[in-house]
């Protein structure tokens, strides 16, 4: 991977041999003291290195403001002298004694005004042993070893990654969530939450793990973790796209990298823009001359979505992924398609692959479902023997196998949950072809949901309580026939109910909140019925038809003093949590449970204690 920092060099403190300077202007004769710039100047990188043995290093700070340093929470450790200054020259020095330990590292920053720069100190450990960093590839392993939904990461570890998402661009679901990408080129989506602005493409990041989790989200695996234990090293780092073919792609390792397709053009173009409809996301298929295709996933959210599709073939850039086993690829702002030629004349003719090279190509690369389920068929052109199979139970294909072209069935059962998804894979002589099968709980086709549901629940600290209701109906609602009830420690009549009033328009949010709540400062309606803890059952009412129209918990059934647990993540329950619904929920719980929050587990993230930072919206996909 390709990195540039926009840093100019500089030289080492002759009798420590580490240095840096600290400009607080945009050059290094003279001062403007209206303006306050940090620019770092290093040999090497941000940071300073001791031996077990432990010692003092130095280093000059020049500033035209007063400056300060704070020292990081696991820099307890480390010794800085002085931890303030005023305008001009000063040595700091830094002091770390003998380690007895495994190697570490802490952090300080150096603040001027608003601007701050921090400051990376690592020493070995007793035995020698320099202080690493974990991998993303290592994170991917440690959470496919564990075999569970969500990983909950409790040891000491530590992540430096480049963001190579684009917030400002707005092909992302959520602006707390992005991707990051490590030295060894590989990359991970992640969210992150108690953050008041989003990161900013080119932020080198230094994470600190512990605490944070590793889970599926809306079929792609992430890494969740708080802004209090991130720290912004460096900015406007340049991250190169790996140079990449289609049928590249689809064969090998890429999920959640920075990528160039080349030499693709889209496959209808004519009239359209990157994003259309009413739904989250609109799919574009990209194909290349030897067959092989990809989808170009572009959000509502993205500032591009109305842009015409280039009409020739040219090079892509963007962050490439694997959604339920499915490669796609998003655009992270219209300039990642700027090598795309505007001119059709450049379109290629698609080419008959050679007779004796292996080849398996689909009528069609996604095939819906109603709700009702039925059959489709799905026609194979190919040269080889090859075998079909389902990743799901409610879908089956027949034949199984077959030899050069066929036609299969593909079955699906009635669905009467949430929707649903699958992948066909069709396989022989060393490649493979899937097929992507969504199964919806309405028409085909419908983004909306049956009927409001909570998408937001916080239990946290004193009195911060508050509950979010979602319309994504398609249609506004009347908010007169509903109402909230709280049935406390496993009482089957409520002991608070709030009825609600009002218009709620589609695609918006209420939040209910105790008027103690202290973490929350948008708009919300105010109710001393809002009081509950992680074990009592919340449900919402529909008044005309006295229905439930979702439950979090289990009325009548108190779990005890922990909550609702799900049983296979301790980690995951109602106290002391935030809980936000999935996009992929549609519906609401409106069968009290037999025990137990039976949907828990598949329905709902957790982020810590007194999180408010996803009240006031909701993404329903």
């Amino acid at each position: 991977m390709m990195t540039t920092i926009h840093q100019p060099l500089c030289k080492n403190i002759p009798f420590l041999a580490f240095a840096f300077f600290l400009f607080l202007f945009s050059n290094c004769s003279s001062y403007d003291e209206d303006i306050t710039q940090i620019e770092v100047t290093f040999t090497d990188e941000a940071r300073i290195s001791f031996g077990n043995d432990g010692g003092a290093k130095s280093i000059e700070v020049k500033s035209n403001k007063d400056w300060s340093i704070t020292k990081g929470a696991d820099a307890n450790w480390i010794k800085v002298s002085p931890t303030k200054g005023a305008e001009g020259v000063a040595t700091v020095t830094i002091n770390v004694e003998s380690n007895e330990g495994d190697a570490r590292e802490g952090l300080f920053t150096i603040i001027a005004a608003d601007s701050e720069k921090t400051i990376i100190v690592t020493q070995n450990g007793k035995d020698g042993s320099a202080f690493e960093y974990t991998t993303i590839r290592e994170i991917r392993a440690l959470y496919a070893d564990i075999g569970q939904k969500q990983l909950h990461i409790t040891q000491p570890l530590k992540l430096k990654g480049v963001v190579i998402s684009d917030a400002e661009g707005g092909n992302n679901l959520s602006p707390n969530e992005g991707f990051i990408q490590d030295e060894a080129e590989d990359g991970i989506a992640y969210r992150v939450a108690n953050q008041s602005l989003p990161f900013v493409m080119g932020d080198r990041l230094f994470i600190n793990l512990a605490g944070s989790t590793i889970s599926i989200n809306n079929g792609i695996l992430q890494l969740n973790f708080s802004a209090e234990r991130v720290k912004v090293e460096a900015q406007d780092v340049v991250v190169e796209p790996k140079e990449l073919s289609i049928k590249e792609i689809l064969s090998g390792s890429y999920d959640a990298t920075l990528v160039k397709i080349m030499d693709a053009q889209f496959r209808i173009y004519e009239n359209l823009s990157f994003y259309e409809g009413k739904g989250s996301v609109t799919n574009r298929a990209l194909e290349s001359n030897n067959n092989t295709n990809i989808i170009v996933r572009t959000a509502k959210s993205a500032t591009f979505k109305d842009e015409p599709l280039p009409v020739g073939k040219g090079n892509i850039v963007g962050i490439v992924s694997q959604i339920n086993g499915l490669w796609s690829i998003a655009m992270r702002n219209l300039n990642d398609a700027s090598e795309m030629s505007s001119d059709a004349l450049s379109r290629f003719v698609m080419k008959e692959p050679p007779a004796d090279s292996p080849q398996i190509i689909t009528d069609v690369d996604i095939v819906n479902f109603g709700s009702k389920g039925g059959n489709e068929t799905i026609n194979i052109t190919t040269n080889v023997n090859w075998t079909v199979k389902s990743n799901e139970s409610w879908l089956t294909v027949a034949p199984n196998s077959g030899n050069n072209n066929g036609t299969i069935i593909v079955s699906a059962t009635e669905n009467e949950g949430d929707e649903r998804r699958a992948i066909i894979t069709i396989a022989g002589s060393g490649i493979t072809k899937a097929v992507q099968v969504t199964q919806h709980t309405e028409a085909v086709g419908s983004n909306t949901a049956k009927d409001l549901f909570f998408s937001e629940y916080v239990e946290g600290k004193s009195y911060n309580k508050y509950l979010e209701i979602y319309n994504g109906t398609g249609k506004a609602v009347d908010l007169s026939d509903y109402k909230v009830a709280i049935y406390i420690n496993g009482q089957e009549k409520a002991k608070y109910t709030e009825e609600l009033s009002g218009i709620l328009e589609d695609g918006e949010v209420v939040v209910l909140q105790h008027p103690k709540s202290v973490i929350y400062n948008g708009v919300t309606i105010e109710s001393t019925s809002i009081n509950f803890n992680g074990n009592d059952a919340i449900a919402l009412v529909k008044i005309s038809t006295e229905s439930y129209v979702d439950i979090i918990g289990c009325i009548g059934h108190d779990p005890g003093s922990k909550g609702w647990i799900d049983p296979s993540d301790k980690e995951l329950s109602t106290l002391d949590k935030t809980l936000v619904r999935k996009p992929s929920v549609r519906e609401g719980v409106t069968d009290n449970p037999y025990e137990g929050f039976p949907t828990l587990g598949h329905e709902w993230i957790s982020y810590p204690v007194d999180t408010a930072d996803y009240l006031g919206s909701h993404t329903m996909n």
